[in-house]
């Protein structure tokens, strides 16, 4: 069923946007938030 499987595929990237944000967030604490050519 086409729906089912659209439906598995709209969460699936809801689940990356989050993981996306949080690595983000992660590296944006580890860094400082700086861009890497702040020097």
């Amino acid at each position: 069923s086409g729906s089912d499987y659209c439906e598995t595929l709209k969460e699936v990237a809801d689940e990356y946007i989050l993981l996306s944000y949080k690595i983000e967030e992660q590296r944006a604490a580890d860094c400082g938030g700086e861009p890497p050519n702040s020097q």
